[in-house]
């Protein structure tokens, strides 16, 4: 995929207390270029904590239009101490970075959790419902 079509900005953030979790959010502007499935690109995400994969994310991305996206990728629990950060790679992008150094939040990720799992849900039901026509990415902010 060429560079000058594609950008990235990668935020990530450790909520270190009681219940524990991290988020990666990246805001993208991609470009399919081949078609994969459905006559789509897809690309992965994946977040690896000392070599074990912790979270993924798969999207389709049209051929040949630029489209932005704001993907979240989640992960509940504790980080491993052995080596400082995590890495995020996406093999069809090109992109390996580790360490990715993210911000530490001293405080309990439980009010994430709720909504990252209702979150999950309703970004669920919105793959089903574009498949008939419905736009609903608006219900997700």
């Amino acid at each position: 995929m060429p560079d000058a079509e594609h950008t990235l900005k990668i935020d990530a953030k450790y909520f270190d207390g009681n219940e524990s979790c991290l988020l990666v959010n990246i805001d993208a502007k991609l470009v399919g270029t081949q078609k994969d499935v459905y006559g789509k690109d897809l690309v992965k995400f994946l977040v690896y904590d000392d070599g074990k994969v912790i979270a993924s994310k798969e999207i389709a991305l049209p051929v040949g239009k630029a489209l932005e996206h704001n993907l979240t990728l989640f992960y509940a629990g504790r980080l491993s101490t052995k080596s400082p950060g995590i890495a995020l790679e996406s093999e069809e992008l090109g992109l390996y970075i580790d360490p990715l150094h993210y911000a530490v939040i001293h405080r309990s990720c439980a009010p994430l959790l709720s909504r990252q799992i209702v979150g999950q849900e309703i970004g669920d039901l919105c793959g089903d419902l574009k498949t008939i026509g419905f736009k609903c990415e608006g219900i997700l902010k």
